[in-house]
Protein backbone atom coordinates (compact mmCIF):
# COMPACT_ATOMS: atom_id res chain seq x y z
CA UNK A 1 0.00 0.00 0.00
CA UNK A 2 2.81 2.41 0.89
CA UNK A 3 4.61 1.59 -2.37
CA UNK A 4 1.45 2.29 -4.37
CA UNK A 5 0.90 5.63 -2.59
CA UNK A 6 4.52 6.61 -3.13
CA UNK A 7 4.31 5.66 -6.81
CA UNK A 8 1.05 7.58 -7.30
CA UNK A 9 2.50 10.59 -5.49
CA UNK A 10 5.55 10.53 -7.74
CA UNK A 11 3.29 10.35 -10.82
CA UNK A 12 1.35 13.39 -9.58
CA UNK A 13 4.53 15.40 -9.16
CA UNK A 14 5.87 14.38 -12.57
CA UNK A 15 2.59 15.15 -14.36
CA UNK A 16 2.24 18.50 -12.58
CA UNK A 17 5.83 19.42 -13.41
CA UNK A 18 5.41 18.33 -17.02
CA UNK A 19 2.24 20.36 -17.42
CA UNK A 20 3.94 23.41 -16.05
CA UNK A 21 6.63 23.28 -18.69
CA UNK A 22 4.65 22.00 -21.68
CA UNK A 23 3.98 25.16 -23.62
CA UNK A 24 2.82 23.20 -26.69
CA UNK A 25 -0.17 21.58 -25.02
CA UNK A 26 -3.69 22.73 -25.79
CA UNK A 27 -5.76 23.96 -22.81
CA UNK A 28 -7.77 20.73 -23.00
CA UNK A 29 -4.65 18.56 -22.90
CA UNK A 30 -3.09 20.55 -20.06
CA UNK A 31 -6.24 20.46 -17.94
CA UNK A 32 -6.88 16.77 -18.70
CA UNK A 33 -3.41 16.01 -17.34
CA UNK A 34 -4.08 18.13 -14.23
CA UNK A 35 -7.43 16.41 -13.60
CA UNK A 36 -5.73 13.03 -13.87
CA UNK A 37 -3.01 14.18 -11.46
CA UNK A 38 -5.69 15.45 -9.02
CA UNK A 39 -7.56 12.12 -9.25
CA UNK A 40 -4.34 10.16 -8.62
CA UNK A 41 -3.53 12.35 -5.59
CA UNK A 42 -7.06 11.85 -4.24
CA UNK A 43 -6.84 8.05 -4.63
CA UNK A 44 -3.40 8.08 -2.97
CA UNK A 45 -4.74 10.44 -0.27
CA UNK A 46 -1.68 12.57 -1.00
CA UNK A 47 -2.55 15.95 0.51
CA UNK A 48 0.58 17.69 -0.81
CA UNK A 49 -0.03 16.28 -4.29
CA UNK A 50 -3.62 17.57 -4.23
CA UNK A 51 -2.70 21.01 -2.98
CA UNK A 52 0.12 21.42 -5.53
CA UNK A 53 -2.66 21.60 -8.13
CA UNK A 54 -4.57 24.38 -6.37
CA UNK A 55 -4.11 28.04 -7.27
CA UNK A 56 -3.19 30.49 -4.54
CA UNK A 57 -6.30 32.33 -5.78
CA UNK A 58 -8.55 29.33 -5.01
CA UNK A 59 -11.93 30.29 -3.55
CA UNK A 60 -14.72 28.14 -2.15
CA UNK A 61 -18.09 29.12 -0.69
CA UNK A 62 -17.53 26.98 2.42
CA UNK A 63 -13.77 26.40 2.79
CA UNK A 64 -12.70 29.93 1.91
CA UNK A 65 -9.25 29.79 0.36
CA UNK A 66 -6.52 27.28 -0.48
CA UNK A 67 -5.53 26.90 3.17
CA UNK A 68 -9.16 26.17 4.09
CA UNK A 69 -9.36 23.55 1.34
CA UNK A 70 -6.16 21.96 2.65
CA UNK A 71 -7.57 21.83 6.16
CA UNK A 72 -10.84 20.30 4.92
CA UNK A 73 -9.07 17.65 2.85
CA UNK A 74 -6.68 16.84 5.70
CA UNK A 75 -9.62 16.27 8.06
CA UNK A 76 -11.42 14.16 5.44
CA UNK A 77 -8.34 11.95 5.11
CA UNK A 78 -7.85 11.72 8.89
CA UNK A 79 -11.49 10.75 9.45
CA UNK A 80 -11.37 8.06 6.76
CA UNK A 81 -13.88 9.69 4.41
CA UNK A 82 -11.65 8.97 1.41
CA UNK A 83 -11.22 5.26 2.16
CA UNK A 84 -11.98 3.05 -0.86
CA UNK A 85 -12.13 6.12 -3.09
CA UNK A 86 -12.90 5.67 -6.76
CA UNK A 87 -12.93 8.47 -9.32
CA UNK A 88 -14.42 8.20 -12.79
CA UNK A 89 -13.49 10.63 -15.54
CA UNK A 90 -15.40 8.64 -18.18
CA UNK A 91 -18.15 11.22 -18.72
CA UNK A 92 -16.05 14.32 -18.03
CA UNK A 93 -16.07 17.15 -20.54
CA UNK A 94 -13.90 20.25 -20.63
CA UNK A 95 -15.42 23.65 -21.32
CA UNK A 96 -12.80 26.20 -22.37
CA UNK A 97 -13.56 29.91 -21.98
CA UNK A 98 -10.60 32.28 -22.42
CA UNK A 99 -8.21 31.52 -19.55
CA UNK A 100 -10.68 29.34 -17.62
CA UNK A 101 -11.48 25.65 -18.11
CA UNK A 102 -14.31 23.80 -16.36
CA UNK A 103 -14.05 20.02 -15.92
CA UNK A 104 -17.42 18.31 -15.29
CA UNK A 105 -18.77 15.81 -14.30
CA UNK A 106 -16.16 14.00 -12.25
CA UNK A 107 -17.80 11.11 -10.43
CA UNK A 108 -16.37 10.27 -7.02
CA UNK A 109 -17.33 7.55 -4.58
CA UNK A 110 -15.75 6.68 -1.25
CA UNK A 111 -16.71 5.59 2.26
CA UNK A 112 -18.83 8.76 2.71
CA UNK A 113 -20.99 7.95 -0.34
CA UNK A 114 -20.88 9.50 -3.79
CA UNK A 115 -20.62 12.96 -5.27
CA UNK A 116 -20.26 14.76 -8.57
CA UNK A 117 -17.35 17.20 -8.73
CA UNK A 118 -16.80 20.27 -10.89
CA UNK A 119 -13.25 21.60 -11.05
CA UNK A 120 -12.57 25.09 -12.39
CA UNK A 121 -9.06 25.82 -13.64
CA UNK A 122 -7.44 29.16 -14.39
CA UNK A 123 -4.36 29.72 -16.48
CA UNK A 124 -1.43 31.02 -14.50
CA UNK A 125 2.21 31.65 -15.34
CA UNK A 126 3.10 27.97 -14.88
CA UNK A 127 0.01 26.32 -16.34
CA UNK A 128 -3.54 25.64 -15.25
CA UNK A 129 -4.40 25.35 -11.57
CA UNK A 130 -7.63 24.65 -9.68
CA UNK A 131 -9.36 27.91 -8.75
CA UNK A 132 -12.71 26.45 -7.76
CA UNK A 133 -14.29 23.16 -6.76
CA UNK A 134 -18.00 22.41 -6.45
CA UNK A 135 -19.48 19.24 -4.97
CA UNK A 136 -22.99 17.97 -5.71
CA UNK A 137 -24.78 15.07 -4.10
CA UNK A 138 -23.20 14.92 -0.65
Amino acid sequence: MKKRNLLLGLCVVLVAAGCATSGGMSPEQAVQAKVEAWAAAMVAQDLDGMMALFSNDFEHYEWGDKEGAKEFMSEAIDMGYLEDIEISLDDMTLEVDDDEVIAYPIELSASFGSATITLTFIKEDYGYLISGLDVEGV
